[in-house]
C-alpha cells in the first residue's frame, strides 16, 4: 500500500483482490481485514462473497468470529447472496434459522435478488419473509429480473400483486 490514498489506489486493490481472492479467498480474506478504513469494507465483501461461493461453513464461521456487529451484519447479506448461487436453500434455512431484525432482512433481499436472475419465482414466493416496507424493493428487482428472462411471466407476477408497486412497476416493464 505504497501508493498515497486515492480511488485509483482503491480499484487496484480491489481489482487485484478480486482475482486473488477468486484462487484463493482465505489469503484475500486475510489480507482484507488488515487494510485500513474505506477500502477495508469492500475487500471484506469481496473476499467472503468468493469464500462463500466456495466454501460456505468457512464463510459462516468467518462472520461468527467477528467482533464487531457492525461488521458482521454488514457481511450477513454478502454471504447469503453467494451461499445462494450455489444452494439457495442453504442459504435461506441459515438466514431464517440465524438473523433477526434488520440483518435478516437485508440478508433476505439479498439473497432474493440473486436468486430472482436464476429462479424468479422461487424468489417470488419468498416475499412473505420480508416486513411490508421491503417487500416492494424486493417485487421491483424480482419484476425486472423476470422481465429479461419471460416477459409474460413477469407480467402476470407482476398483475398479482396488491397495492402501487406493481402498477408501477407495470409501467417499467411495458
Amino acid at each position: 500500500l505504497g501508493m498515497p490514498p486515492s480511488r485509483n489506489r482503491d480499484m487496484a486493490i480491489e481489482n487485484v483482490l478480486e482475482g486473488w481472492a477468486q484462487v484463493d479467498p482465505r489469503g484475500a480474506l486475510a489480507w482484507a481485514a488488515n487494510l485500513p478504513g474505506g477500502v477495508r469494507a469492500g475487500a471484506l465483501s469481496t473476499a467472503l462473497g468468493n469464500l462463500a461461493l466456495q466454501d460456505p461453513q468457512a464463510a459462516l464461521d468467518y462472520l461468527n468470529g467477528l467482533t464487531n456487529p457492525a461488521d458482521r451484519n454488514a457481511l450477513i447479506g454478502v454471504v447469503a447472496s453467494n451461499w445462494g448461487k450455489v444452494d439457495p436453500a442453504a442459504a435461506l434455512a441459515w438466514v431464517d434459522a440465524n438473523t433477526t431484525g434488520q440483518a435478516h432482512d437485508s440478508a433476505m433481499l439479498n439473497l432474493m435478488g440473486q436468486l430472482s436472475q436464476t429462479d424468479p419465482a422461487k424468489a417470488a414466493s419468498l416475499l412473505d419473509h420480508l416486513p411490508v416496507q421491503m417487500q416492494n424493493m424486493a417485487i421491483s428487482e424480482i419484476a425486472n429480473n423476470w422481465a429479461a428472462q419471460d416477459f409474460k411471466s413477469a407480467m402476470s407476477w407482476v398483475q398479482g400483486q396488491a397495492g402501487d408497486v406493481p402498477r408501477v412497476q407495470m409501467k417499467n416493464l411495458e
